[in-house]
């Protein structure tokens, strides 16, 4: 898939969505999961680079909604297009329009709680379950964008060799739909790896139908 949120359809049937998900109806596209942040920031991070926002959200754990793209059946690895964290009682109905950038030039988002600037130390279990997932897929063709060599050239540049990281706990359906909810290598706090598009996104505060702020989204 190539849209963006730039086709105002696809967020109005995200933000739609939500009830059912918090109803426990099942989706093809959209996932409904229970996180707890360990505090009251939720990071939302490209653990390879040095760009990262922390949200406030209050006390959890919290309900954090998933637009999926792609279902990894076929040649390109399945990402996770739309990341909302709820953080008020009232569901969100809308994204503001004003929000910050957020560089993903690995192509690999984690949102998690923790302390700002744990880097790829902070998450190492996330990164190895991802690169576990990633080898397992076919190799590679010609031209294409190998998502292991890059993630493994990350962990090099932080001192990190990828042959010896352990990846304990790794299962065959890690990140089968392009996220992974894990706990992070310090502190045991929830941590939500996620395949994304590499060409950045954006944060926008989520609103109800009152026009307060009850959430955050991450979208392209």
């Amino acid at each position: 898939m190539d849209w963006t949120f730039e086709d105002e359809d696809h967020l109005a049937d995200f933000f739609a969505a939500l009830p059912a998900l918090d109803a426990g109806e099942q989706s093809a596209r959209y996932r409904r999961v229970e996180v707890d942040f360990g505090g009251d920031t939720a990071w939302f991070e490209d653990p390879f680079s040095d760009d990262a926002f922390g949200v406030p959200v209050g006390a959890g754990p919290h309900a954090v909604y998933l637009l999926l793209d792609g279902d990894g059946d076929g040649e390109s690895v399945p990402e996770v297009s739309a990341v909302l964290v709820r953080s008020g009682d009232a569901l969100p109905v809308e994204a503001g329009d004003l929000g910050d950038g957020l560089m993903t030039n690995s192509g690999f988002l984690v949102v998690r709680g923790g302390e700002l600037d744990s880097g790829v130390q902070g998450v190492l279990p996330a990164v190895a379950r991802a690169l576990a997932a990633l080898k397992r897929r076919p190799p590679v063709e010609d031209g294409g964008w190998d998502r292991a060599e890059d993630l493994e050239q990350g962990l090099a540049e932080a001192g990190i060799d990828a042959d010896t990281l352990a990846s304990d706990g790794a299962e065959p359906g890690d990140y089968a739909e392009g996220w992974l909810l894990s706990a992070d290598g310090r502190s045991e706090v929830a941590a939500l790896g996620c395949f994304v598009d590499p060409d950045g996104h954006q944060l926008l505060p989520c609103l109800d139908s009152e026009g307060n702020e009850v959430g955050v989204l991450l979208c392209r």
